[in-house]
């Protein structure tokens, strides 16, 4: 008896907490990253949305931009990043010094609700970022076919990871 009332709070705890605006689920993402942190909100990319690149990142966010362009039917600008900080509905994709700690593969990824930020030590670190924002969008985005009625939002979420 006292086994199935416990069984039954739980069910009831469990429920309201999803209910109630408890913390949400993390997000699918393989391989799982060392942090990952939901946040309130999401991103939504939509036709006029930019993707911010330094030199080092242009090649990525062309990769990028050509990944998006078939199933969202967005010709996303690829742009050189402003010298002042703070650019809205944009994806940047940066290099940064201090992120040795992460390694040459290693990135942080933050969606905020009005842009996505990568920062990596190395290109092929901000390229990881990419892969896991791949997986943080509609499973539309793989599609090889232009897709309608799919609202492009991804998840407000801090990722760090490395290998």
């Amino acid at each position: 008896m006292i086994t199935r009332i416990a069984v039954n709070l739980a069910f009831v705890v469990g429920t309201s907490a999803t209910l109630f605006g408890a913390k949400p689920e993390l997000p699918t993402v393989i391989p799982r990253p060392v942090k990952m942190e939901v946040r309130e909100g999401t991103f939504t990319l939509g036709p006029e949305t930019a993707i911010v690149v330094e030199a080092g990142t242009r090649c990525l966010g062309e990769y990028l931009a050509g990944l998006l362009r078939t199933p969202t039917g967005f010709a996303l600008e690829v742009r050189d990043a402003p010298p002042a900080a703070g650019p809205e509905d944009c994806v940047v994709l940066r290099t940064v010094s201090g992120k040795d700690d992460l390694g040459p593969e290693g990135y942080e990824l933050t969606v905020h609700k009005d842009r996505v930020l990568v920062e990596a030590g190395a290109e092929a670190g901000a390229f990881y970022a990419v892969q896991t924002l791949r997986q943080l969008l509609p499973a539309a985005v793989e599609s090889e076919n232009p897709t309608t009625g799919v609202v492009w939002s991804v998840p407000c979420v801090h990722v760090v990871d490395k290998p």
